[in-house]
């Protein structure tokens, strides 16, 4: 038989493995992304299909994730959100 110290010790490892879990279901997978793009010097206006990598570091780094496509991003006055 279990004592009622160590029941408790049980429970609250259970709790906290089992709260841990849910905190990480809903933490996202994606991000958000605002950059400016210019058109042989002006800011660019429409829509443009862009593409996006992240790497590990800002210059020489590796590819961290895969190539992903947005296509017809709302481009205005130069500025467009992923």
């Amino acid at each position: 038989m279990l004592s009622r110290h160590t029941l408790t010790v049980v429970l609250i490892v259970l709790t906290a493995a089992l709260g841990s879990g849910r905190v990480l279901a809903v933490l996202p997978t994606a991000i958000s992304y605002q950059g400016s793009l210019s058109d042989l010097g002006n800011p660019a206006q429409g829509p443009y299909d862009l593409q996006f990598q992240l790497y590990d570091a800002p210059a020489g780094g590796s590819a961290i994730t895969g190539l992903v496509n947005a296509a017809d991003v709302p481009v205005q006055g130069g500025v467009f959100t992923v």
